[in-house]
């Protein structure tokens, strides 16, 4: 069954759904048929259909352009902003009242080679630091926020790269001490955040006022994601 999460708070309200892509394959059979390069998105879009359910939105995904939204004829529903991950094992939806919104998910191991091709000098040295037994997992939680933020940026309409947004130094922008405290949460029933504000020079959109965000990580099913707002 899929896993959900609604968080109705001052700052951000937002919703996740996690499931197992073989479960969804089971319960709708036109994923049964679809081919291995579409049966990711597809299954992305049925779930969003589950969690719509489950909050009771209406409204239509509108896919054409980034961001994705709900578009709902609902005057009384805020608008809902889509983005989408699939792993080979995993599909998660994260619905949130921001555009500034980015999810990934993850199962296979994010080998030490593999992330000294696309980490920061100083990024290699944090993960290195941490016990061996962490290790593993403290390269997967940089990797899942680092394609977060870059499904973010890409909401932002900016045009950032895999490779590129894959460079950016997360210890700089959310902080080693938030991160380590992600890394270290103790329990895996929903994901742990972890506030942070960029300081200009490294906001991960451009406006003239400065971004706060949030990041959270799941580990429980090595599923990251952020959202981000603007300072009045």
């Amino acid at each position: 069954m899929p896993q959900f999460i609604i968080a109705d708070n001052t700052h951000h309200n937002h919703a996740i759904a996690v499931a197992r892509l073989d479960t969804l394959m089971q319960d709708y059979a036109d994923l049964q048929q679809v081919g291995r390069a579409r049966l990711g998105s597809m299954a992305c879009r049925y779930l969003l259909t589950l969690l719509q359910q489950k909050m009771g939105l209406s409204g239509r995904l509108q896919d054409e352009a980034l961001p994705y939204r709900i578009e709902s004829n609902d005057l009384r529903q805020p608008t809902y902003y889509v983005s989408f991950s699939h792993s080979r094992e995993h599909v998660a939806v994260l619905l949130a009242t921001t555009p500034w919104l980015g999810i990934d998910i993850e199962d296979k191991t994010i080998s030490l080679a593999v992330a000294k091709r696309y980490f920061t000098a100083n990024e290699i040295s944090w993960v290195v630091s941490v016990p061996t037994c962490q290790q593993p997992q403290a390269t997967k939680l940089l990797w899942t926020l680092k394609e977060a933020l870059i499904k973010q940026q890409g909401n932002a309409k900016l045009l950032v790269t895999l490779t590129r947004g894959l460079k950016a130094d997360i210890l700089d922008s959310i902080g080693k001490s938030g991160i380590e405290q992600l890394l270290n949460q103790k329990g895996s029933d929903s994901p742990k955040s972890v506030a942070y504000q960029l300081p200009l020079s490294q906001q991960i959109i451009p406006n003239n006022s400065g971004i706060k965000g949030v990041s959270y990580y799941w580990p429980a099913l090595n599923c990251g994601y952020v959202l981000a707002d603007k300072i009045a």
